[in-house]
């Protein structure tokens, strides 16, 4: 599991992406493997469906892991259900600060028309990670765009 989202993150997804299907096809209930090739999809926008019911498993045999939830979140972000994927998202932030979750809630809040909600959650994930260098572009481009009113 570990090699295979390794390489999902670092240039080598399609070799990750395998990785956790095989992963899958020997552990059905391997709630990590089924977690990181959800969200990969999401992240892919891709498979979306067959996202959300492998995070749905995940989330059956942990249902209060932040990142399963965040995943969750992220897939119905990713399907336009942004008020369910609001909530999810925000159980997961009860569970742990992380900022790529709040960095998802600002774009959740984006997506909501409620940029002043959105901006102070990318702030927070920056305060959080610096080294987020997209989420300070959206940041940058917020008070731009606060300004012009």
């Amino acid at each position: 599991m570990q090699v295979g989202a390794f390489y999902v993150d670092n240039q080598r997804r399609p070799e990750g992406i395998e990785l956790l299907q095989r992963c899958i096809a020997v552990d059905p209930a391997q709630a990590d493997c089924l977690n990181a090739l959800g969200y990969a999809y999401a992240e892919d926008n891709v498979h979306l469906d067959e996202a959300r019911k492998m995070i749905t498993q995940a989330l059956a045999i942990e249902p209060d892991n932040p990142a399963y939830l965040d995943s969750l979140g992220w897939v119905f972000y990713k399907q336009g259900q942004w008020t369910e994927a609001l909530g999810l998202l925000e159980k997961a932030l009860l569970r742990q600060e992380d900022p790529a979750i709040y960095d998802h809630i600002g774009d959740v809040y984006a997506k909501l028309n409620r940029m002043d909600k959105a901006l102070e959650m990318w702030q927070k994930a920056v305060s959080l990670d610096d080294s987020m260098s997209a989420v300070k572009d959206k940041v940058s481009r917020a008070r731009g765009a606060q300004r012009k009113k």
